[in-house]
């Protein structure tokens, strides 16, 4: 006999699993997206690491070109 506890309670269970489902792909596509956003960081890391050591690079040539004259 179906009562309207088991009605309910198959709502909830169904619920439930949908809910499991719409976490585990949502929880994928956020993973996707930080570890995209990680990537720039990384890159933006990279280039103002380079842009430092041209820094350093040109300090240094100009500090030998004032040292030679």
């Amino acid at each position: 006999e179906i009562t309207s506890d088991v009605v309910l309670q198959q709502f909830i269970d169904l619920n439930n699993e949908q809910n499991e489902i719409f976490q585990v792909k949502h929880i994928n596509i956020f993973e996707d997206v930080i570890n995209e956003k990680l990537k720039e960081l990384t890159q933006h890391e990279i280039v103002i690491s380079n842009a430092n050591t041209n820094y350093k690079h040109i300090t240094n040539l100009t500090e030998n070109v004032e040292y030679y004259y």
